[in-house]
């Protein structure tokens, strides 16, 4: 009986002992005594940040205007860079590329402008992502009842990103100082023109790696080398005439068809100064001239202080598909090209003075004008 006695009382124990965590096993219950909580520092390790869309690219306008002043002052930037005969872009550059910009500037008859920081090469006070390659060219004129100002600039950036904006400084002034005699100026800032720029080196390529250097052996023998060559020069040789012949062929009919193009327009204001009775021509008849003399010298936006190097490839070239540049008459064809370069420089300089600065030309220097271009553009 004793025995009996002590064996319930051991299970009796023992039911007591796993009565609490019976009680709470069921489907989805937290046993007692257990903490549910994150351990410390668990919500810091991945806490909920919120994501941000990516940054929508700039819009790449051209032309791009800023009016200041309440109007009285308004600010265009242009790029003349086209595809093929599209319109101007800008977009495509590479790094130290050369990018004409075009500034405009239209002001009220009472606003001062000075561009003499402009003058001096200096985009901004500050520091600037462009540089300028050529000094700018300043023409000025009045139109419907506004100064305007029109700032040929030639820059270049060196920086490494995808979208480079350009801006520039110059001075302003809408009134006097109470002494009535200096002007207030003021410092303009032009509007951010985005350019973008096809990238030729990231910033993980600044360093080219040596590759292996090590010395290959080659199980080839001497005489194997001449022969790979003679053979490939020979296969080389008819397709590389047949080319040079289509090139010449070719280059020919661009120049003839550009040239005559050229001339329907210029000889179509030759006959409306003849049939006016004058020795001059018209703003607007020299405008027509100068736009066909440069397209058919391929130098739409170059400025005609850095024109000479570009002509002077146009006529090498022209020479050669002519067939005018052997090895007996090499000496005089230089000679013609640097002629031919100069009376290009000095037809557009007329073109440039009269179209830009408005300045009439003497009947002495239209007509020099006529036979400068007369010599440039050849007629069928």
């Amino acid at each position: 009986m004793t025995r009996l006695t002590m064996a319930a009382s051991a299970l009796w124990l023992l039911l007591a002992c796993l009565h609490p965590a019976v009680a709470h096993a069921e489907i989805g219950a937290t046993p007692q005594g257990v903490s549910i909580a994150p351990e410390k520092g668990a919500a810091d390790a991945n806490p909920p940040f919120p994501t941000e869309p990516p940054a929508a690219l700039p819009a790449l306008e051209n032309p791009l205007t800023g009016i200041m002043e309440a109007g009285q002052l308004i600010v265009t930037l242009s790029t003349t860079r086209k595809y093929e005969s599209g319109p101007s872009v800008n977009y495509g550059y590479r790094l130290g590329q050369l990018i004409p910009i075009t500034l405009v500037i239209s002001a009220d008859p009472h606003v001062r402008v000075d561009l003499g920081a402009l003058m001096r090469e200096t985009l901004n006070k500050g520091e600037s992502a462009y540089e300028m390659a050529a000094p700018p060219v300043v023409t000025k004129e009045t139109k419907n009842g506004k100064n305007i100002t029109v700032v040929q600039l030639v820059v270049r950036t060196w920086k490494i990103e995808t979208t480079v904006p350009f801006n520039c400084q110059f001075h302003y002034a809408t009134r006097y100082l109470p002494d009535g005699k200096t002007p207030d100026w003021k410092l303009a800032t032009t509007p951010d023109f985005n350019i973008s720029f096809s990238r030729t080196a990231s910033e993980s390529s600044k360093q080219l790696l040596p590759g292996d250097q090590s010395v290959k052996v080659t199980a080839k023998v001497w005489w194997s080398k001449p022969l790979e060559i003679g053979g490939a020069i020979v296969m080389a040789l008819v397709p590389l005439w047949l080319a040079y012949r289509y090139w010449l062929i070719y280059r020919n009919a661009d120049m003839a068809t550009r040239a005559r193009r050229a001339w329907n327009v210029i000889g179509k204001v030759l006959s409306e100064r003849n049939s006016a009775g004058h020795a001059e021509f018209s703003p607007t008849q020299l405008k027509l001239i100068s736009a066909a003399l440069r397209e058919y010298l391929s130098i739409e936006s170059i400025p005609t202080q850095m024109a000479r190097e570009p002509l002077e490839k146009f006529f090498q070239t022209h020479g050669q598909s002519a067939g005018h540049n052997s090895e007996r008459n090499a000496d005089q064809n230089a000679d013609r090209n640097t002629d031919m370069t100069a009376l290009c420089i000095s037809a557009l300089s007329k073109l440039d003075r009269a179209v830009y600065s408005q300045s009439t030309l003497t009947a002495e220097e239209t007509n020099a004008l006529v036979q400068e271009i007369s010599r440039i553009i050849p007629r069928d």
